[in-house]
């Protein structure tokens, strides 16, 4: 599902392009297979209870905005909120995401979301993680046409008490076709069996942080098959344009294809959140990506950033379990 409507401005197209052809490596039709389990730690579970949750609470935050309730709306999100729009900084903070929601016309309408599918849910402790895909629609005025934006999108939410769902952390890339909407299988959930200590802001950030700086690394060096290494069996990688890639083998045979334009040469990553428990570890990470194109010797800068969910395996390696980089602006 998706919550925010992106930035009414013609936004940096160009750089969400050109991260697409280096992350992509130029493939515009890679091919998604049903989504797998995020490690051996998860066991399927009915989705039913959690698709009607999601959708509950998305249609509450959308009746809130249309009404410009910002209480009601505020109130949709956990406390601090995370936001990776596409093309946009990062959003941190209620503060913020508020006064991002909010500058947009008085007139503009959010509108019910058309396509979802390629759901799927992984449960772990009270974190509920969501992926999907989704054209967004939304009105510009009450009688102009509805205008569609496909995404793929990431959501973690937070289960309260009373059962229901709030907004923890909500991150998206731009979908290409929209017709592949409607080739997504039906939606499945996944539990967590090993998460049953609370979450908390403690736990081995260290280890964490040095397989981050080792993942991205890998990607300057060119070591695309090391890369691949840090991604859990079921893991689920979310780029621009295509389908999201379920399954390490998957992804690692995409990081192989070759780039035809831009070399990436050098990466700076500096974690800005970690939270997590014993087994599973958030982050979100700020990113210089620095290449070379081709035919020219002027270098590219982009800042980005993006969403880890990291998990420790029985054998006490830390793997990838959700990954979405997004482009921020050019540098």
């Amino acid at each position: 599902m998706i919550l925010h409507l992106r930035a009414l401005s013609a936004g940096p197209g160009l750089f969400v392009g050109l991260l697409a052809a280096l992350l992509l490596s130029a493939a515009a039709d890679a091919a998604s297979p049903e989504n797998l389990a995020p490690s051996q730690a998860f066991h399927s579970i009915d989705p039913s209870d959690l698709v009607a949750r999601s959708d509950r609470a998305v249609g509450e935050l959308f009746g809130a905005f249309n009404r410009r309730d910002r209480e009601a709306f505020m109130q949709g999100f956990a406390q601090d909120p995370l936001i990776l729009a596409d093309g946009v900084p990062l959003i941190s903070g209620a503060t913020s995401l508020q006064a991002f929601i909010f500058d947009a016309p008085a007139s503009l309408s959010y509108e019910p979301t058309t396509g979802d599918g390629g759901r799927s849910f992984a449960t772990i402790g009270k974190w509920v993680v969501e992926t999907s895909l989704l054209s967004f629609n939304f009105k510009m005025s009450p009688e102009g046409e509805v205008i569609s934006d496909p995404r793929q999108c990431l959501t973690i939410w937070e289960q309260v008490p009373d059962g229901s769902l709030k907004v923890k952390l909500l991150a998206w890339n731009k979908l290409g076709a929209p017709e592949i909407l409607h080739q997504c299988a039906r939606p499945t959930a996944f539990e967590a069996s090993n998460a049953t200590q609370p979450l908390t802001q403690d736990g081995p950030f260290g280890d964490v942080v040095a397989a981050e700086k080792a993942f991205h690394a890998a990607f300057a060096a060119q070591e695309v098959e090391k890369a691949a290494e840090y991604y859990a069996d079921g893991a689920t990688l979310i780029l621009p344009e295509i389908l999201p890639l379920h399954g390490r083998e998957a992804i690692a045979a995409h990081l192989k294809l070759p780039a035809e334009e831009l070399k990436l040469v050098d990466v700076e990553c500096r974690p800005v959140h970690l939270e997590g428990n014993g087994s599973h570890v958030l982050v979100v990470n700020l990113f210089h990506w620095k290449f070379a194109v081709a035919g020219t010797e002027i270098p590219l800068t982009i800042l980005g950033k993006g969403v880890h969910l990291w998990e420790r395996g029985e054998d006490g390696q830390w793997r990838i379990l959700f990954d979405l980089p997004n482009v921020s602006s050019a540098g």
